[in-house]
């Protein structure tokens, strides 16, 4: 691909490709090119960065999951009694 055609690239990002560039960013680093499209994109898609913030925070949901277990990843600090988990069962059932 020649440098046009890269840069070409750059402006032209779609919101597809710039969600699977802002999750492929979690993984390990960004090639250059991929970087400058994204950063173009994301000034002028407020929808794109909205998704961005959004992986973001689910990131961190799943961080602290893993990390203080299933019951404190919510809501750290607060457990529900053995009295409200059985409530919450018998109206589900």
């Amino acid at each position: 691909m020649s440098r046009l055609q890269r840069f070409i690239k750059i402006l032209t990002l779609t919101c597809d490709e710039s969600a699977r560039i802002v999750s492929d960013s979690y993984e390990g680093e960004l090639p250059w090119a991929q970087r400058a499209a994204l950063r173009v994109h994301l000034v002028n898609c407020r929808w794109c960065r909205r998704v961005r913030k959004q992986l973001a925070s689910v990131r961190l949901a799943n961080k602290r999951f893993r990390e203080h277990g299933r019951s404190e990843a919510c809501c750290p600090g607060h457990r529900l009694s053995r009295e409200a988990k059985e409530r919450m069962i018998e109206r589900l059932s």
